[in-house]
């Protein structure tokens, strides 16, 4: 919630998990997914389960390793690559 806080300030049309015409924070995370999917949204988050479940959709991410925990390089590199023809 810091990071949309902090993204809206910048003038960034944000949205977060509880608010108004969003998912609630109970919702399981494929149906948030779902959600950003349709609402055209990026999922921006410090879960890696949800980091896991938008590689496996091809879906894009943006990560905030907020807890300093240690991710397999050769695995998050190998994503990030993957997608770079898609990137504009």
């Amino acid at each position: 919630m810091k990071a949309a806080r902090a993204l809206k300030e910048l003038g960034l049309p944000v949205a977060h998990i509880g608010e108004r015409r969003q998912p609630s924070k109970a919702m399981p995370d494929e149906d948030v997914l779902t959600h950003a999917k349709r609402a055209r949204q990026t999922i921006v988050t410090t879960n890696h389960d949800m980091i896991e479940l938008c590689a496996q959709a091809n879906e894009s991410v943006v990560w905030f390793d907020a807890y300093g925990r240690r991710v397999d390089l050769v695995k998050m590199v190998v994503r990030i690559f993957s997608q770079i023809t898609r990137w504009r």
